[in-house]
């Protein structure tokens, strides 16, 4: 069978969750058209996540300027591709590297990339954020193609497989501080991870100093502070945990990619827009009374929502002080005590 496109330029320019998110959607586009010749144009480190396949040539790039250089030489040199995919990416320097490159088709799934002649994603799922609208956007080339239901990395998850776990992970920070552990909740998942995984060491993982930051105050007696420098130094710790317990973060998705179990508490984000239908042995846990709807109070800057559910599924169930616009401010306080617990099975 001929390939539905011969030469393909896939582009990802985002954060680290978002990355692996339509890497997972490249992975099954690309064992489904193994003769698609695949340019992956991607940031440096984050490419050390692309799951490889041999139909895929990844090019890294370490700034927007080497980003603009190379696609520039692409132009000059006329490598003509039949397609170009933005799969993830925003701002005017994506729009610049859209235009350079020279393609017969242009496809972004985000609509705010204005380029002449782009088409651009529809339908159900369009309007997520994470995984839906690389995979529409993959799908336009491939209607056949399949959604992604579950992540797993194999090069990743080799790495976990050849070692022994001597630890367990805690990843208290996201991007939002509405995301992010309070002190309290932070407290109380360190003494479940104790429980669940008596005698192994406990890392509270961040990224950088000004994570770090955000846990002053928080008590973190017996457990050690992981502060990688580097993504390999976190696949490194990753290879060798036991479970992740955490918020919604990219973090989580790398350790699900690694085929790492997990215990995740949401607070805004719906659980079932950030772990994929299939994922094994991931505990989904969120107060009832947020439902499934994304909290759209952007204004918010304290995890109260996720403190509350840690409370109830640790046995400290208690009433907070919630600020006057928070949804769950007029919500009887019992319903306040009653989490949404999934426990997607071990594969």
């Amino acid at each position: 069978m001929a390939p539905i496109v011969k030469r393909l330029f896939v582009m990802v320019r985002d954060k680290l969750g978002e990355s692996v998110f339509a890497f997972a959607s490249l992975q099954e586009f690309a064992q489904r058209n193994p003769d698609t010749r695949i340019v992956l144009l991607a940031r440096d480190p984050y490419t050390l996540l692309y799951p490889t396949a041999p139909n895929v040539r990844v090019v890294r790039y370490r700034s927007s300027a080497q980003a603009y250089l190379y696609c520039l030489g692409l132009r000059l040199l006329a490598r003509r591709f039949d397609a170009l995919v933005l799969l993830k990416g925003y701002g005017p320097k994506t729009e610049q590297l859209c235009r350079l490159v020279p393609a017969q088709r242009k496809i972004s799934s985000n609509p705010l990339i204005q380029v002449s002649g782009m088409e651009y994603i529809a339908g159900s799922g369009s309007d997520k954020q994470h995984y839906y609208p690389a995979y529409l956007a993959l799908k336009m080339l491939d209607p056949g193609l399949e959604f992604p239901r579950q992540l797993a990395f194999p090069p990743l998850a080799a790495k976990r497989a050849a070692r022994e776990p001597d630890c367990v992970v805690v990843c208290p920070v996201s991007e939002e501080e509405r995301r992010c552990f309070t002190p309290a909740a932070l407290r109380q998942v360190l003494a479940l991870a104790a429980r669940e995984y008596p005698g192994r060491r406990i890392l509270v993982t961040v990224r950088n100093e000004a994570e770090l930051a955000l846990l002053q105050g928080a008590d973190t007696s017996g457990a050690e502070v992981f502060l990688f420098d580097t993504l390999d130094a976190l696949i490194e710790r990753f290879a060798a945990s036991a479970h992740y317990f955490g918020t919604d973060t990219g973090l989580l998705h790398i350790a699900l990619a690694m085929g790492m179990p997990a215990t995740v508490f949401f607070g805004q984000s719906n659980p079932d827009d950030a772990v994929l239908p299939t994922q094994p042995g991931v505990r989904k846990i969120r107060l009832s009374a947020l439902g499934t709807s994304v909290c759209p109070m952007e204004q918010c800057l304290r995890g109260d929502c996720i403190e509350l559910a840690v409370r109830n599924a640790t046995g400290q169930p208690a009433a907070l002080p919630l600020q006057d616009f928070c949804p769950l401010a007029g919500v009887p306080v019992e319903r306040l005590g009653e989490n949404t617990d999934v426990d997607q099975p071990a594969s």
